[in-house]
């Protein structure tokens, strides 16, 4: 492995899952995460070394305790994809402990459950890991807010944190979907791009799960330049199930075409409440509860992102 990332605190039950998106897959699609002991050789992918286990993107095969002979696990995954790995802790940790040597080690993909693994579980505990062996590989490490780590290979450069208040994305493709941990008061994105010079529409989700219009949609701020006969709408609604009643009052439509805007979010408790380029544009009231399972934005259509950033 050209290096590997791994976190400085093991898996717990109170932080016992985290995620990659790769932003990049490199040359070779050559990355693989999953969990670690302690004091990890740095050369190694998750799964080649004894107490570890891997999901491997390029192959969908996970590794256990050995760097041969991967076994069939799931689909490969690509550019866009979200690989989850987490610890199915079902009781304390002294309890545990005394009780099952071994844990059950659950993997997923774009928010589904791939398979679980059993790995005997060591003294100080399993880490969550890294791998990539791919020229111009990158992916997005999405922690929690309070789980504080540091990088153990100096040449990941293509790894970045994102959770609240972390470093902005910068000119991600659209599609946009990225994992925002869930919603809570006094959480912001902020989000800058241009419109296409000839724009139909652009869409702004925040929604449960990476799908396109999935089952539930909090809030889709619709942005129609010019769609079925509509020019200059700001359209907003929710989905449960079907779409509700939509809201399309503004003082102005904000957005041109080939001009740079910037569009604030902030939730608050009873309604998010919408900015564009620092004036106050709209709110919309919360109509599905309980808002905090609202844990992905998604953005698609005319627009090129330059920035989108997380706060709070």
């Amino acid at each position: 492995m050209t290096g590997l990332y791994v976190a400085a605190k093991p898996l717990s039950p109170e932080n016992y899952y985290f995620e990659i998106e790769i932003v990049d897959p490199g040359n070779c699609s050559c990355i693989a995460m999953g969990i670690v002991p302690d004091k990890y050789p740095l050369d190694a992918a998750p799964g080649w070394r004894a107490y570890s286990v891997g999901y491997h993107a390029d192959d969908g095969c996970i590794y256990k305790e050995s760097g041969e002979n991967g076994i069939p696990f799931g689909a490969k995954c690509n550019i866009g994809d979200i690989m989850g790995c987490g610890i199915q802790f079902s009781k304390s940790e002294e309890e545990r402990r005394k009780l099952d040597p071994d844990v059950q080690v659950l993997f997923t993909r774009n928010g589904k459950e791939v398979g679980t693994v059993t790995v005997p579980y060591p003294p100080g505990g399993l880490y969550p890991a890294v791998g990539m062996e791919s020229d111009g590989a990158k992916v997005r490490l999405i922690l929690d807010a309070e789980w504080q780590y540091e990088l153990h290979a100096s040449n990941l450069d293509g790894l970045t944190p994102s959770y609240p208040g972390s470093s902005p994305i910068h000119n991600p493709p659209v599609p946009f979907v990225h994992h925002i941990g869930g919603l809570y008061p006094n959480k912001m994105i902020v989000i800058h791009g241009i419109p296409f010079p000839n724009p139909s529409r652009f869409t702004v989700y925040i929604q449960q799960g990476n799908h396109h219009e999935p089952h539930e949609i909090a809030m889709c701020v619709d942005s129609r330049f010019w769609f079925n006969n509509e020019t200059n709408t700001l359209v907003r609604n929710h989905k449960q199930g079907g779409w509700g009643s939509e809201e399309r009052t503004v003082p102005y439509f904000p957005f041109a075409p080939n001009v740079p805007f910037e569009m604030t979010i902030l939730v608050e408790h009873n309604h998010f409440t919408i900015a564009i380029n620092n004036q106050h544009m709209f709110e919309f009231h919360h109509r599905l509860h309980p808002v905090a399972k609202y844990d992905m934005i998604r953005i698609d259509g005319d627009v090129r992102l330059t920035q989108v950033r997380f706060q709070g």
